[in-house]
């Protein structure tokens, strides 16, 4: 089998490191981890060792990441925030990475590029975090390099943030919630990752594809799945409106970090209900049953 060097932005996250792992066990293909911090290259150096290269360097570098990806023919990138801080921008976050990785990617074939839903849902246009990921897809799609997009929503696996987030609202007796009718479709991380090497093993393609669970269900319900995944009795949930919030974000917008913001806000409350068996047959791979990914993840 011929020897594919694969790039991966943001390898040090959940996702990332499931996919190095997976990658490695793949005959012929070599992960090359590219992270921004030397703290990050040491925890992927300590799970790894010497089966993993691992390079520190700043995302909107192309000089550096020509270096980084030495001839690999994938890049697949798993860089975004959905909060930006005085020190950490959209702009910074998303558009200058892709376009750094454009300019960088001489021996690139192909790029998979790691989306959220909503971006270009019209009724969150004017969301400066999603208008800011358009536009970062948008500079994949124009160059010449092939690239594949890939949107998805919330993503539930081991040890990640998403799923200790749900667990600690199965576990409250009592919870407030802003919209609790809020329409969730979470996905399994295994599922994103055969996505991920589907994608990077096929022939290149040009293509943006929604990915979602194979079920649509309120927060509500949600967190009371996940409950029952973890043995425990629902608390009780009592909805707050998405004014209050928005009026909180408002208010803290005015902090150099705040913990919370109204494009934040809009993103995690938005309607998540997509043909979910369509962007899987797209890509060639099947869904995981939700109960079966809460089972796996939270019993934990």
């Amino acid at each position: 089998m011929p020897h594919k060097r694969v790039a991966v932005t943001g390898a040090n996250g959940h996702i990332g490191v499931q996919l190095i792992e997976t990658l490695l066990l793949r005959d012929g293909v070599e992960p090359v981890a590219i992270v921004r911090s030397d703290r990050a290259a040491l925890a992927l150096h300590q799970r790894f060792g010497e089966r993993l290269r691992v390079s520190v360097v700043d995302y909107g570098n192309a000089d550096a990441l020509r270096t980084a990806f030495d001839d690999a023919t994938v890049c697949v990138h798993l860089v975004g925030i959905i909060r930006q801080t005085a020190h950490s921008t959209y702009e910074d976050a998303h558009e200058r990475p892709c376009q750094a990785i454009v300019k960088a990617g001489q021996s690139l074939q192909h790029v998979v590029y790691l989306s959220i839903l909503g971006v270009g849902d019209l009724h969150l246009s004017n969301n400066v975090c999603l208008r800011s990921r358009a536009r970062a897809e948008e500079i994949l799609r124009n160059s010449s390099i092939s690239s594949s997009v890939v949107r998805v929503p919330m993503v539930l696996g081991p040890d990640d943030y998403a799923s200790y987030a749900l667990a600690k609202k199965a576990m409250a007796s009592v919870r407030f919630e802003f919209r609790p009718s809020s329409l969730e479709q979470p996905i399994d991380s295994i599922d994103v990752v055969a996505a991920l090497v589907k994608l990077v093993l096929d022939e290149p393609r040009r293509m943006t594809v929604e990915l979602a669970g194979s079920e649509s269900i309120t927060r509500r319900e949600l967190v009371k799945r996940a409950a029952k995944a973890m043995g425990r009795v629902p608390g009780m949930m009592i909805g707050l409106p998405m004014w209050l919030g928005y009026s909180i974000a408002k208010v803290l917008a005015f902090l150099p970090s705040p913990p919370v913001t109204r494009d934040m806000l809009e993103i995690l409350n938005h309607d998540d209900a997509i043909d979910a068996s369509s962007g899987a047959e797209t890509i060639g791979i099947s869904l995981t049953p939700l109960d079966e990914t809460l089972e796996r993840v939270l019993r934990r």
